[in-house]
């Protein structure tokens, strides 16, 4: 368990002058994060650049027990868009507070320069974890990282605005994957042939599955085309698992036959963009308008209505892969209840047929 004060005597300033970018408070979990830049420079240095040097870290409070901001001095600049500018100070908790922490808890204040004000925190941990993709050296994956999560939030803001079943019908299909991953949770899948091998292609499907939300909201639909082709696989070889031996299919593709006629024509085309086949495949990248009149690539992925189509397809390729574990679990598990689950598929189908995310997918 370490303190702010540890963390600060290892450190050749201490936290002096450190610029803190951001702060992310989660009252339920008891954490506090704080994308800092902490300055390691050498005063004595010759160099102005080894002075003045800076490095990446996000500060991890667990065990929060309280995070208090003071408001600003008025007369401060409180309102610019720039990072606080902090320096770390003894703490003044008052001791009726003091009390009430917990055994090993520590409190700590940071002076606030930006504000001529003071943050104040109580918690049981702290760590330091150095992000060296903001390093001198590595400009670039900083730039590129950034500058990729911001568009990726405006992606997912478009995508959810633009079509209000959206949302819900991500949320309906994820809780019908979770909960049918969470029944194999500690069953007796080595009871019966195939069944270790089952249960772990029902565990990559649930992984895979929330990468492909994520990526349909943030636009990078070619990326999410790979990863739903190989969830159709999975799906075709769990089908096989249920009426041939495994030691059969060792080292074979899965057969599609097995899928429903409506997914297995998706594969063909799931090919071919996730093998980049054609010309017309990459065009999912997107395209911008130069103020040249010529046509750009963007690096970065923005929302088009394409996301409801791929939406739609995570969604039906998830529910064929309910339909197949559902049947492994009434098969080998005799106290798998499907009502719970059949009204879970009932609302992803009512939001899947639903009007304006119908027209929106076409």
């Amino acid at each position: 368990m370490a303190t702010l004060r540890d963390l600060e005597r290892t450190l050749p300033n201490g936290f002096h002058d450190t610029k803190v970018r951001s702060c992310a408070l989660d009252y339920v979990q008891r954490t506090a994060l704080f994308q800092l830049d902490v300055w390691t420079g050498d005063l004595d240095a010759s160099d102005p650049r080894e002075r003045e040097r800076y490095r990446s870290a996000a500060l991890f409070v667990s065990g929060l027990a309280f995070c208090q901001m003071e408001p600003p001095d008025p007369t401060y600049p409180f309102q610019e868009s720039a990072p606080l500018r902090v320096d770390a100070s003894e703490s003044d908790v008052p001791n009726a507070i003091a009390a009430k922490l917990p055994q090993g808890a520590f409190s700590a204040r940071l002076y606030v320069a930006n504000w001529n004000a003071f943050i104040r925190l109580a918690a049981s941990d702290a760590a330091l974890l150095w992000d060296d993709t903001r390093s001198p050296g590595f400009e670039n994956i900083g730039r590129y990282l950034q500058s990729r999560a911001s568009y990726r939030d405006t992606a997912v803001a478009a995508f959810r605005e633009r079509e209000p079943d959206a949302l819900p019908l991500l949320q309906q299909v994820g809780e019908l994957v979770a909960r049918t991953t969470f029944f194999a949770s500690g069953r007796p899948f080595d009871s019966f042939a195939g069944g270790l091998y089952i249960g772990d292609l029902i565990v990559s499907f649930c992984r895979s599955h929330f990468l492909t939300a994520d990526l349909v909201q943030n636009g990078e639909l070619i990326e999410c085309a790979a990863i739903l082709r190989k969830q159709m696989e999975l799906v075709a070889r769990i089908h096989e698992l249920g009426v041939l031996d495994e030691t059969l299919l060792a080292k074979q593709v899965p057969n599609l036959k097995h899928l429903p006629e409506r997914v297995r024509r998706l594969y063909g085309e799931y090919s071919r963009l996730a093998h980049s086949a054609d010309p017309e495949s990459i065009h999912l990248l997107g395209y911008l308008p130069g103020e040249d009149g010529k046509i750009y690539t963007p690096l970065y992925a923005e929302f088009t209505a394409n996301a409801y189509v791929a939406l739609n397809h995570v969604c039906l390729v998830a529910l064929e892969f309910h339909t197949v574990v559902a049947a492994v679990y009434q098969k080998y598990f005799l106290e798998y209840e499907p009502t719970g689950d059949r009204e879970l598929r009932d609302r992803v189908l009512a939001l899947l047929g639903s009007s304006t995310l119908a027209r929106a997918a076409h």
